[in-house]
């Protein structure tokens, strides 16, 4: 079947949410207390103010501010997946073309055209959509005759309005996108909560024949849906007639390949094969499509509030039982950014600071050139000095048999708490052997997690009083400090393409600015935190 899909403009595949409570704002008609929705906006100045307020506030929004809304989270995707298999795109919009408030002097449609120039819309190397292919129409009849012109074979709209009116073109496919839950319930009308469910029920998760996934999993699919937007992958919860899974896809690099699936699934594979079972099942690998599927895991996130010393001692035991599975890991690679020398990991990060400074961007250059770098030469001067104090050598390599086998990403950011209260770890991307001394200052320092000073000695004194390495403790101490610097460059990789083409693939709708801000506060703050005391260990006894 050719599709041809017909798509709304406002709150369809523009977000005004943030938008409108910035304006209302802006002119005192909201307090902080409101929910930043366009819906609950509008509600609250009718309400207070009248509907002529809100038309008032509506015209800014439609017209001279438009150019500061978003793309709704999903959009994107769908855009994209539509041009990859020639599916035919139509925007049809019921819009008038001036306001009341501005005359004729500005006009929506043309304020609807340049949003749709900036975003990329009739651009060859964007979403390749021809300017002919959109229609602003006066009336909802005018709306509805033009789908039905178009030849639609779907229609994706907002409005319950637009669907219940009896002109809608019945062989058109009706698609409701309610991401608030608000639809009353008509008959025929398909509802999906998000974008990212739509290109799922179109697209067949993801681009993915569902004949093989259902193969893969021995079940027919009954449904699916995004349950979680990772840095590198996308995740989906599959219903299907013998139960539940999960379905993961994975980022594929440029030469098309998805090391940390295969990495992944066969660490879990292993794990599971010698009696691990805080950790998903490994079901089914599909490596031509960077896929793969688990078991899924009926639990919630765990908040960092709720953590308790079980659960911390969970975690310790988890990795003392991958320490003793060492001696039949012979095969498992190395894990992400292991090095066994103090040399290998300073080397490693001058070439994360020298990436990092060839990028053209003020802030970062200013922030790595005149705070970080100091601090790095400061603190691995020291580090040197230190070893050599402890007679512990800059470029000595680490024994192997002190070497341990380590998730690497590791913590309750990547785990879930069943309903009995057990902890089932997640995220296995980046397993391999490592140093001890890493896997210990990783967990404590991981700016995903905000962990009480208590509960970072205990996992601290737990794997230290465990493992054999009598050296750990006096190298955890002197690496420490270094491993904090490191985190501030890792949490600055944003900064780079590749990376970033990372987090738009599991997430398409980050917005680039902000996420990089973000990152370089969080990394000006872990700085700071660091070089305060970097000659004390904080979390021994």
């Amino acid at each position: 079947m050719d599709y041809v899909i017909g798509v709304d403009l406002d709150n369809t595949i523009v977000s005004y949410d943030p938008l409108a409570f910035r304006i209302a704002s802006e002119l005192n008609l909201v307090s902080e207390g409101t929910e930043k929705s366009k819906t609950a906006v509008r509600d609250h100045i009718r309400k207070h103010y009248g509907d002529d307020r809100w038309q008032e506030v509506q015209a800014v929004i439609y017209g001279e501010r438009m150019g500061d809304a978003r793309l709704m989270p999903g959009v994107s995707s769908f855009l994209s997946l539509c041009s990859k298999n020639n599916f035919k795109v139509y925007i049809v919009s019921h819009k008038t073309e001036f306001s009341n408030y501005y005359g004729d002097g500005y006009s929506f449609r043309q304020a609807a055209m340049d949003w749709m120039e900036r975003n990329g819309f009739f651009k060859a190397d964007g979403f390749a959509i021809p300017r002919e292919n959109v229609f602003f129409e006066s009336t909802r009849q005018g709306k509805l005759r033009r789908i039905a012109e178009l030849g639609c074979t779907h229609f994706i709209d907002d409005l319950e309005e637009t669907f219940a009116d009896a002109e809608f073109p019945a062989a058109v496919e009706k698609m409701l996108f309610d991401p608030h839950n608000e639809h009353s319930g008509l008959n025929g009308v398909r509802v999906f909560g998000s974008w990212d469910d739509i290109n799922s029920y179109l697209f067949h998760l993801v681009e993915t024949d569902q004949s093989i996934v259902s193969g893969l999993v021995g079940s027919r699919i009954i449904s699916s849906k995004t349950i979680r937007r990772g840095r590198n992958s996308r995740i989906y919860l599959l219903n299907c007639e013998s139960g539940n899974f999960v379905w993961k896809v994975y980022f594929a690099d440029a030469s098309g390949t998805s090391d940390r699936m295969l990495t992944e699934f066969f660490a879990l594979q292993f794990l599971w094969d010698y009696g691990v079972r805080s950790i998903p099942r490994p079901i089914s690998i599909l490596e031509r499509k960077h896929c793969a599927v688990y078991e899924y895991v009926e639990g919630v996130p765990i908040n960092s509030a709720q953590i308790t010393s079980g659960d911390v001692q969970a975690a310790a035991d988890f990795l003392v039982g991958l320490h003793r599975l060492k001696v039949l890991g012979g095969c498992i690679p190395y894990a992400s950014e292991a090095f066994f020398s103090v040399r290998e990991i300073i080397e490693n990060m001058e070439l994360r600071y020298a990436k990092l400074a060839e990028l053209p961007d003020a802030e970062l250059h200013e922030f790595i050139g005149s705070e970080f770098y100091p601090s790095f030469k400061l603190v691995s001067e020291w580090c040197r000095k230190n070893l050599a104090k402890h007679n512990l050598g800059y470029s000595a390599v680490l024994d192997e048999k002190y070497r341990t086998l380590s998730p690497s990403d590791f913590g309750f950011h990547n785990a879930l708490r069943r309903a009995d209260g057990s902890v089932v770890f997640l995220d296995f991307e980046h397993f391999g052997w490592d140093d001890p001394a890493k896997m210990i200052a990783d967990f404590l320092l991981h700016p995903d997690m905000n962990l009480s000073v208590e509960h970072k000695r205990q996992f601290a004194d737990a794997l230290l009083s465990y493992f054999p390495d009598p050296s750990l403790r006096r190298r955890l101490t002197i690496l420490f400090p270094l491993f904090g610097l490191k985190w501030c460059l890792i949490m600055l990789n944003e900064f780079l393409p590749e990376h970033f083409l990372r987090r738009q693939f599991a997430d398409s709708e980050i917005l680039e600015t902000e996420v990089k801000a973000a990152q370089l506060a969080k990394a000006r703050g872990l700085l700071n935190q660091i070089i305060k005391n970097y000659s004390e260990f904080p979390y021994s006894e």
